[in-house]
């Protein structure tokens, strides 16, 4: 049995607005890269790792954070994974070295992962059956439009 929130549009705006700061989140360095490079003394491998460094965790842990939010709830692991990687996103911030932002990236891509592997799940237990595929709609939306506002964002 599904449970339907009252508050099913609160719920898909907060889903949708962790969608849209993660990707934004993903794809901001790319332009945002030869300043950070020049201002950290980074060399171009370390420079790449650091935009690669959160794809490839975000991509592994998408299926564990799955199975975690099956063990042990989908708003646990939503939760969890919107906090580690708002932990993450300020240690990239403070980040004084190459070393230290590659492994600050490395758990904001773990933390997304977890946020958007129980996304999903989210809206369908929250939204009827004639309400789901706008509810997906729009946060597919909101995860694209992060994605193609990243590099503009991380240019200025």
């Amino acid at each position: 049995m599904k449970i339907k929130e009252p508050g099913k549009w609160s719920v898909l705006f907060v889903v949708a607005l962790v969608s849209f700061i993660t990707n934004l989140d993903a794809t901001i360095v790319v332009t945002g890269l030869p300043p950070l490079m020049e201002d950290l003394q980074l060399s171009i491998g370390t420079g790449m790792w650091t935009i690669t460094s959160f794809y490839i965790t975000s991509t592994v842990f998408l299926l564990p954070s799955g199975r975690w939010s099956d063990m042990f709830g989908t708003k646990r692991i939503f939760l969890w994974g919107f906090a580690l990687f708002t932990l993450a996103t300020a240690l990239c911030g403070m980040a004084g070295s190459g070393s230290a932002l590659m492994a600050a990236r490395l758990l904001q891509g773990t933390g997304a992962a977890m946020a958007m592997a129980a996304s999903t799940p989210i809206l369908i237990r929250t939204f009827p059956s004639e309400e789901l595929g706008v509810a997906l709609g729009i946060n597919n939306i909101a995860w694209v439009t992060g994605s193609l506002l990243g590099p503009v964002v991380g240019e200025h």
